[in-house]
């Protein structure tokens, strides 16, 4: 029988392992969360303390990972996060069906669907405000220009539109440049933003554990996946990028 070291024993990995251990292989499991491996010791399998230490002293290592918390590339992690003023928040990419954001409070929420945003609030005079109490409140947001309207649709050119929110983030630049303000989404933002996404990614990979920001570790890096087509023209070239945006264009 073969020595075999698994790396990653969840919803799909867990159930690929009890098989190599009934069929009387020997396993070494390394996965992050304890929970995952428990029942595999019970059933005989050696636990690993690293992804490095599962491929010692074996035959053959197998993976089984939806996700890698020790790369340094975004996967699009989720997690929970606490500010200092006591607003709590919460962040994850399941497919639930409904799609945007949602920001609850006391007496109301405003919801986006990355496309229109609405505000639904409860009456002031409802003591204990439920969701069947919410009634939603018009003219707090424009929705003449959706965030993301008319994305995907072609124009007389034959061009796919980027869709709005796209053009507004490039007019949001413009202005800036122009008129010298602060962009819509500014520098300051998005740093912040960015060092929520590594303090996730940092509290995976110690276990789940609170990580404080600002992070000490100043050395601490995300890069985007190279395959987004954000920065495809630097990973892929300018001539293939340009033959794969022409795919775009219709006759």
């Amino acid at each position: 029988m073969s020595r075999i070291g698994f790396i990653g024993v969840g919803k799909m990995g867990s159930p690929m392992a009890h098989n190599l251990l009934k069929s009387g292989h020997s396993v070494k499991v390394f996965d992050l969360s304890k929970e995952a491996i428990e029942s595999l010791v019970e059933k005989g399998a050696l636990v690993a303390n690293s992804p490095s230490d599962t491929a010692a002293d074996v035959d053959f290592v197998i993976g089984w990972l939806t996700d890698d918390p020790w790369s340094e590339y975004d996967q699009g992690g989720s997690g929970y996060v606490r500010f200092v003023n006591g607003i709590e928040a919460f962040s994850h990419i399941r497919d639930t069906g409904r799609r945007g954001f949602e920001l609850l409070c006391e007496r109301g929420i405003i919801f986006s669907d990355n496309q229109f945003i609405t505000m639904w609030k409860t009456s002031p005079d409802e003591n204990h405000p439920t969701a069947r109490s919410l009634e939603q409140v018009d003219g707090v947001f424009s929705n003449t220009e959706g965030l993301h309207s008319d994305f995907g649709t072609i124009d007389d050119e034959g061009w796919e539109r980027p869709g709005g929110r796209q053009r507004n983030t490039i007019q949001s630049m413009i202005d800036a440049l122009d008129e010298d303000i602060e962009p819509r989404g500014n520098g300051d933002n998005g740093r912040n933003v960015l060092e929520m996404a590594i303090g996730w990614r940092e509290s995976h990979r110690q276990g789940h554990v609170p990580v404080k920001l600002p992070l000490v570790d100043r050395s601490l890096r995300l890069f985007p996946v190279p395959g987004r087509m954000y920065n495809k023209k630097e990973v892929m070239g300018r001539d293939w990028y340009n033959k794969e945006m022409g795919r775009y264009k219709r006759a």
